[in-house]
């Protein structure tokens, strides 16, 4: 059972405070039984109690204080993470640097929490329970003085403000959540127009998943920025305004540094190939997914191959961040054909090894079913297109 708005309430109160403090270390897989065992004793909010005992255990890869957070399951679903969140704040500052910042969707507080270290916000959500964590969780970072909190819908909270943020609803009860901006929740294509009548200075959080074909469709061009961490793309971005200095940038962050691509880099000198060199080269999800892969084979000196929009080549190794790329050395490689596939494995001695298809038409879970192979080792099969044809690439994994 998720949280309800009573039920934080009690997790607030000294009672429920202790009750979280004493099973606050059990193992995930034991709050099932907790919640029996406290549901039979007539414990109040047992199964909520769970519930948040859960979530927070699900939220230690996203927030450094989720021990003392509340979430709701769908919040913190699409709640951005705190490194993401940082980065988002930081280009705030750089851009406009001081004034009120309006988040017109601030869920369970995450982006209000990391801009209100450096500015003013108003944190609008029409969903109380939503609005009542968000509050929580601002008092847990220390900056609940600089949000002033409301309930109202985005659609008339829209008021002169330096600048907004907006992550509208992407989940729909019952369905998939949504990848189309006009689905969202408040509905993008309608809310822009109206905050541009007070500020262009505006960032939207969309699906990673995007289209590009409907962002063509809204009134005034962004920079669409995606951002991976740990090679899965969390978040894809709309900036407009002085927020825009590029049309397509794609960013990797880690908890050291972030790298950035951005369209502007030349593409004039990109060396395209027919064939396949010594290494291959899988780039980063958000380059692929930012349409970058031309710049950044220039900026590394590698070669793009024909038909293919995910892997480069080259015939030497080099030295690449290895968040920019996974680097594999070719042993051997063929047009594809199953029978080849079987006395490729079956010559080498193959037992294991790591499956990738790539536009393929195959999923490597049935390659690998068909091939009979266990994930893992110091090999890997690629399955991609090589100039309009099907490849089969034997490698040996370099990262």
């Amino acid at each position: 059972m998720d949280l309800k708005f009573e039920s934080v309430k009690f997790f607030n109160s000294q009672e429920g405070k202790n009750i979280l403090e004493k099973y606050s270390q059990l193992n995930i897989n034991d709050l099932p039984a907790l919640a029996l065992k406290l549901s039979k004793q007539g414990t109040l909010f047992s199964s909520e109690l769970t519930t948040l005992l859960k979530l927070r255990k699900k939220s230690i890869s996203k927030f450094t204080k989720a021990e003392k957070m509340f979430f709701t399951s769908d919040s913190l679903e699409q709640a951005s993470s705190e490194s993401m969140s940082q980065y988002i704040a930081k280009r705030f500052k750089d851009t406009i640097r001081d004034g009120t910042v309006t988040d017109l969707t601030c869920g369970l507080g995450a982006n209000s929490i990391f801009l209100a270290k450096y500015f003013q916000l108003r944190s609008v959500d029409i969903n109380k329970l939503h609005l009542t964590c968000a509050k929580h969780n601002a008092i847990v970072y220390g900056v609940r003085d600089n949000i002033e909190f409301i309930e109202a819908r985005a659609e008339d909270s829209i008021q002169a403000s330096k600048a907004y943020i907006i992550d509208p609803q992407r989940i729909r009860f019952g369905q998939t959540k949504t990848r189309s901006i006009f689905n969202s929740r408040p509905k993008i294509i309608e809310l822009l127009p109206k905050i541009l009548e007070q500020t262009d200075n505006i960032c939207i959080k969309i699906s990673p998943a995007f289209d590009y074909d409907e962002i063509k469709q809204l009134i005034i061009s962004p920079e669409i920025e995606v951002i991976s961490e740990e090679n899965v793309n969390k978040g894809a971005f709309l900036w407009f305004g002085k927020f825009k200095t590029v049309k397509r940038r794609a960013s990797i962050l880690d908890a050291k540094k972030t790298i950035s691509f951005t369209d502007n880099l030349p593409i004039a000198n990109l060396d395209t190939s027919l064939e396949l060199k010594k290494y291959l080269f899988l780039a980063n999800k958000a380059i692929i997914k930012a349409n970058l892969l031309d710049q950044v084979a220039v900026l590394y000196n590698l070669s793009k191959l024909l038909g293919n929009d995910e892997f480069l080549t080259a015939d030497n190794r080099g030295v690449y961040p290895n968040r920019v790329f996974r680097g594999f050395k070719i042993l051997d490689y063929s047009v594809f054909s199953m029978r080849r596939v079987k006395s490729l494995v079956k010559d080498k001695g193959l037992d294991r090894a790591h499956i990738l298809s790539r536009h393929f038409g195959i999923k490597a879970e049935d390659l690998r079913l068909r091939l009979k192979l266990k994930e893992g080792g110091k090999y890997s099969l690629i399955f991609t297109n090589v100039n309009t044809k099907r490849y089969v690439i034997l490698t040996e994994n370099v990262d």
